[in-house]
């Protein structure tokens, strides 16, 4: 009977030990690969408004001037907010990692259409510090993009690729605007 006793005190011993280092385990902060440090630099750099942000993308093979961020993108930039979900490989695709991205910022596309809805200005520079206002405003719509951020890497060293999807979501929307805008959404 005491046997029993002491091999049931020792499992529910084990059995506490194990539930708390699992949870333990779990708290700790997950460690980034080095894709997704890389797609993290990327995007600390760009929301800095660093130019040397384009150095991070395959076009800098191709370009060797610094990123601008002028006016309406570098307004955006400002509120950007970003997080690295995870890491995939595809088989198809095997020269490519995809580090899958949250990211958040202002929505450029509903700020311009409820603009375009309640005004009658013709001015450009008007339209433009009217639009620069609104995207800096704290009441701004905001838009969660989730993105899958391609990087590749070549003999010297990672690339991101700029595809359609990060576009939109670094400009908040605002490529999928101007596509619907000019093709109707086709």
């Amino acid at each position: 009977m005491k046997s029993k006793k002491v091999i049931l005190i020792t499992i529910i011993i084990l059995l506490i030990i194990s539930i708390a280092l699992t949870l333990f385990i779990l708290s700790m902060p997950r460690t980034l690969t080095v894709a997704e440090q890389f797609v993290d630099d990327f995007l600390s750099s760009y929301q800095s408004k660093d130019p040397r942000t384009i150095e991070f993308l395959t076009i800098s093979a191709f370009d060797d001037s610094d990123m601008t961020f002028h006016g309406l993108q570098g307004y955006i930039a400002d509120t950007l907010t970003y997080r690295i979900i995870s890491e995939r490989t595809d088989e198809l695709d095997i020269d490519f990692i995809f580090v899958d991205v949250e990211i958040e910022t202002v929505d450029v596309a509903e700020i311009i259409r409820r603009y375009i809805e309640n005004t009658t200005e013709t001015d450009p520079n008007r339209i433009q510090e009217k639009l620069n206002n609104l995207v800096n405003s704290p009441n701004a719509p905001r838009r969660t993009f989730q993105v899958p951020v391609i990087v590749q890497e070549f003999p010297i060293g990672m690339f991101v690729q700029m595809n359609e999807e990060l576009s939109d979501a670094l400009f908040g929307g605002f490529a999928t605007f101007l596509v619907d805008g000019i093709f109707g959404g086709n």
